[in-house]
């Protein structure tokens, strides 16, 4: 009784270092120090396992079009100069969306959604109208990758049947294990929000989580997986290694899409599709059926307007 006192009273002491840090400062060698006083506590493992997809997305720049596995993958380490969500200047990561394979009647059931509002800070902005390119890629698990659930968050708790299955077996297995069941709940709780945190402009807002996953994978894990706080938690991010991604993960299609946009209302309609069968080699893309091609003159007119220029009228 006597260690789990100290044990919980040294992880509020470490919470409370944390919290009182300013990031704006950048006090990486900090929050370095102090994370490993974390000491031994319960966290939830979750294994992505063979056939389970992944999509990711890349909005059009000035790289237009990505015809490899390379110009859909991680960023390169090169030009990962920020800090984000899972990732630091020093480690670069591939980030994904994903949804259950089990969904119950409220759960979301499109993965595009998801990754579409986190690649796109243009398409989260209720502000911005207008039409823009975005490609997605279809990522296939060829052996089981090993992540850390951050899964915490109690206004996420509802938001899909998969956290709720995972949040509670998490709290029966530390119900087993009592005499780490406070300690797991605080550094729990605690970083599921710093993994929630919404409409920062400035990277070091993202310090905590980003060194969390980076000490993370020194414990021999691929990466994290996370509520995505772009659909409320309805679906979910995982952020994994370069290494993991290069032997885990296999491309297997593309496509490219067009985005229009008018404040708050968005459609995103299907140009064109790769079915990719040697991953090692530039891929061509073909133009999508018909009938799954709404084209341009029908999107804006789902938007009751004749030419991009009226989608930003605000009349």
């Amino acid at each position: 009784m006597k260690a789990k006192k100290m044990r919980t009273a040294q992880i509020n002491e470490v919470i409370s270092a944390l919290k009182g840090l300013d990031l704006s400062k950048y006090p990486i060698a900090e929050i370095e120090r102090l994370i490993p006083f974390f000491g031994k506590v319960a966290i939830i493992e979750y294994n992505l396992h063979a056939g389970k997809t992944i999509l990711r997305a890349r909005p059009e720049d000035d790289q237009w079009p990505y015809t490899t596995r390379s110009a859909n993958c991680y960023k390169p380490q090169q030009f990962n100069t920020t800090y984000q969500r899972a990732s630091t200047p020093n480690q670069t990561m591939f980030y994904g969306s994903m949804i259950p394979e089990e969904l119950e009647k409220r759960d979301l059931d499109s993965e595009r959604l998801i990754v579409s509002r986190e690649a796109s800070p243009w398409l989260r902005d209720n502000n911005t109208c207008g039409v823009k390119r975005i490609t997605y890629s279809k990522w296939e698990v060829t052996s089981d990758i090993k992540l850390i659930a951050i899964l915490q968050h109690k206004e996420f708790y509802d938001a899909s049947s998969l956290t709720r299955k995972v949040v509670n077996d998490f709290h029966q297995f530390i119900k087993d294990h009592q005499d780490y069941e406070e300690s797991s709940i605080l550094v729990s709780d605690y970083m599921a929000h710093e993994f929630a945190k919404e409409g920062t402009s400035e990277d070091y807002n993202y310090l905590i989580s980003a060194v969390y996953t980076n000490y993370i994978l020194t414990k021999g894990f691929d990466g994290v997986m996370y509520p995505s706080v772009r659909v409320n938690g309805q679906g979910f991010n995982i952020a994994i290694t370069p290494e993991a991604s290069d032997h885990k993960l296999k491309l297997i299609g593309a496509g490219e899409c067009t985005m229009y946009k008018r404040f708050k209302e968005t459609l995103i309609d299907n140009d064109t599709i790769a079915i990719i069968e040697d991953e090692h080699k530039p891929f061509h893309y073909q133009r999508i059926e018909a009938k799954y091609h709404t084209g341009e003159t029908n999107s804006l007119a789902a938007f009751g307007v004749k030419t991009r220029e009226e989608l930003c009228s605000k009349n």
